[in-house]
C-alpha cells in the first residue's frame, strides 16, 4: 500500500471528507448525488473526492462515476496505529483487556471541591498581602 496511516488520518480530519466518507460507508454514489445529500457545492466535493482517492480511502468504480469506500484501506490504517484487535470487534471498540486496564491503575484522591479550592488559594493570598492596602484600591475615579 501506497499510502501511509498519516495520509489516511489526515485526509479523514477534514469534516467535509469524513461526511463523505461517512456517506459512502453506507452506499456507494456518483458525485452529484453526493453533493446533494451533504450539501456541498460539486466543485469543493470534487476537490474533497480527489484528496479521498489519492489517500486510497475512496475508489472510483468502473464505470468511471461512483466513488466506493474502500473500508480495506481504513482497516489497514487502524490496524497499524492502534492496538492489534480480534476478528469481530469493531474499530474504535474496546476489549475486555481494554476496559479492565483503568480497573489496575491507582485511584485518585476524592476532590476537596472545586469551592474549597478556591477558598483556601483566597486565603493563601490573603496571607501574602501586604497589611496596607495599595494605592490603586482606594482611589476613585471622577
Amino acid at each position: 500500500m501506497a499510502e501511509t496511516p498519516d495520509d489516511i488520518l489526515r485526509a479523514l480530519a477534514e469534516p467535509d471528507r469524513l461526511a463523505i466518507a461517512g456517506h459512502l460507508a453506507r452506499s456507494d454514489a456518483p458525485a452529484a448525488e453526493l453533493a446533494d445529500a451533504l450539501d456541498l457545492p460539486l466543485p469543493r466535493l470534487r476537490k474533497h473526492l480527489n484528496r479521498l482517492v489519492a489517500a486510497g480511502i475512496v475508489r472510483l468504480k468502473d464505470d468511471r462515476r461512483t466513488y466506493r469506500l474502500d473500508a480495506e484501506t481504513l482497516r489497514w490504517a487502524a490496524e497499524q496505529v492502534g492496538p492489534p484487535r480480534d476478528a469481530g470487534l469493531a474499530l474504535g471498540a474496546a476489549s475486555e483487556d481494554e476496559e479492565a486496564a483503568p480497573s489496575v491503575l491507582p485511584q485518585r484522591p476524592p476532590d476537596r471541591g472545586a469551592r474549597e479550592g478556591v477558598e483556601a488559594t483566597h486565603r493563601a493570598r490573603m496571607d501574602r498581602a501586604p497589611s496596607s492596602s495599595p494605592a490603586w484600591t482606594t482611589t476613585r475615579r471622577p
